[in-house]
C-alpha cells in the first residue's frame, strides 16, 4: 500500500456514493473543501475522522484498507442483504455468483 491509497480510497467511496465531495464534507460536519483536501493528498484524516468516514459510508475499517476490495461500498450493501438470507436463498445465490465470476474471467 502506498501513500496515495487513502486518498484514492476516499475518492472511490465518494464516487460510489454518487455524492459530491463538498456534500460529503458538509454531512461529516467539516468545511466544504475537507474531502477535497483528503483526495488531493494535501491532508490526512485524523484517526477519529477516519472512523467517522468509515461509518458515514457504512464500511468496516478493515474493508477500507483491503486493496483486494475494489468497491467496498457496494460490497457492504450486498453483504447486508446476504446476512439476511436463509440457507435456501444462499444455495440459489452461490451458483449465480460463481457463474458471474467465471464469465468475467473468460
Amino acid at each position: 500500500m502506498d501513500e496515495t491509497f487513502i486518498q484514492e480510497r476516499i475518492r472511490q467511496l465518494v464516487a460510489d456514493s454518487g455524492k459530491s465531495e463538498k456534500l460529503v464534507s458538509r454531512e461529516l460536519g467539516r468545511s466544504a473543501g475537507y474531502i477535497q483536501s483528503l483526495t488531493s493528498g494535501k491532508s490526512m484524516p485524523s484517526l477519529l475522522m477516519f472512523f467517522q468516514v468509515c461509518a458515514y459510508f457504512d464500511i468496516e475499517p478493515r474493508d477500507f484498507f483491503d486493496p483486494h476490495i475494489s468497491y467496498p461500498l457496494p460490497i457492504q450493501h450486498i453483504l447486508s442483504y446476504i446476512y439476511q438470507m436463509t440457507e435456501e436463498d444462499l444455495a440459489v445465490l452461490e451458483p449465480i455468483a460463481q457463474r458471474l465470476c467465471i464469465s468475467r474471467s473468460e
